[in-house]
């Protein structure tokens, strides 16, 4: 009888991926950790699975060797996240660095999710006057993550700034653009979640070329195609409610930022929910015009048939005595 040659197994960990590859080509995209560098997190690797004791030299360095799916599990079991990625110098292959996340409530991370590269350096801050800096930029993932590129969080503290449409996505946070100059203050909750700041907020100059973030009639940002502006001071005590607010913020944000048409379709889509408004509104408006003329005739009429009454009535009492006296007279036939 004739024996079927078995299928040979392939490599199934980064690590013996790597070996397998013995120098050659890496067809599939590795990640490399310098063990040295991530000891005080070998607890939370070995949770992961990762085999901490089975480590490879690579490019002179003892390194954890991992596939995408192993490295998405640690970033989904762990509190680790991505603090940055370079290439090697062989193709397919990228040095991962590792480090803690912030302490965040349950609630907010549920909000934000897990996303597949959790890279913190796609993420910069600038000029920040707040608090929890770390948290807000843990958030700005939500964006980061549908955007695929770099996205920028500053907090201008009350100024407004200039719309750029190059360079990362920023998001500006108690912010607007120049030309809104007219402040307001924010209602108590926005979605439901107490707003700490109390201090005025910006209110944006009505224009075709961004989209309103809305909770009722409040106008919480502003969103551009490549800037969001958040009108109020979202980041002043780090509260879990402002954390959440922010989250949410961003959520709504990114059905209208998902494709390079969405954010046109939805800015047509929003423009003539607007128009709708403002005809219902004017119907109405119209409408209570008419009712109140009407009234207005209606009590300008009853006013005169008063007043008429009235004036009968002092006639009358007026001519009385004269009455009588005619009265008196026919009966003496005078």
């Amino acid at each position: 009888m004739f024996r079927t040659r078995e299928a040979p197994v392939m490599p199934a960990t980064g690590r013996q991926i790597l070996r397998h590859a013995e120098g050659g080509e890496v067809t599939q995209p590795l990640y490399v950790v310098n063990a040295l560098a991530v000891q005080h997190h070998y607890r939370a690797l070995k949770a992961a699975g990762v085999k901490v004791e089975e480590t490879v030299e690579f490019e002179k360095n003892d390194v954890f060797v991992l596939t995408s799916t192993e490295l998405q599990k640690i970033l989904e079991s762990t509190d680790l996240c991505i603090s940055k990625m370079l290439p090697s110098a062989r193709e397919n292959i990228e040095w991962v660095w590792l480090k803690s996340l912030p302490e965040v409530p349950v609630s907010v991370k549920k909000m934000v999710g897990w996303v597949d590269h959790f890279n913190a350096e796609m993420v910069k801050v600038g000029e920040f006057r707040g608090e929890s800096q770390e948290v807000f930029a843990f958030i700005t993932h939500i964006l980061q993550s549908a955007l695929k590129r770099e996205v920028e969080l500053r907090v201008p503290h009350q100024a407004t700034v200039k719309y750029t449409p190059g360079g990362p996505f920023r998001i500006y946070v108690w912010s607007s653009t120049p030309d809104s100059i007219q402040m307001e203050y924010p209602p108590d909750r926005i979605w439901g979640h107490v707003v700490d700041c109390r201090d005025s907020a910006y209110v944006p100059k009505k224009r075709e070329e961004s989209v309103q973030i809305l909770d009722g009639k409040y106008i919480v940002a502003e969103l551009f195609p490549n800037a969001l502006y958040i009108h109020h001071d979202v980041v002043h005590r780090g509260t879990e409610g402002e954390f959440r607010i922010f989250a949410e913020i961003l959520r709504r944000c990114v059905p209208h930022l998902l494709t390079p048409d969405a954010f046109e379709e939805h800015q047509k889509a929003f423009l003539k929910m607007q128009q709708e408004m403002q005809k219902t509104a004017l119907a109405r408006l119209v409408e209570r015009s008419v009712e109140g003329r009407v009234k207005r005739a209606r009590g300008t009429l009853e006013r005169a048939q008063k007043l008429a009454a009235l004036k009968r009535q002092e006639y009358f009492e007026a001519e009385r005595p004269s009455l009588q006296l005619i009265r008196i007279n026919l009966i003496l036939g005078l």
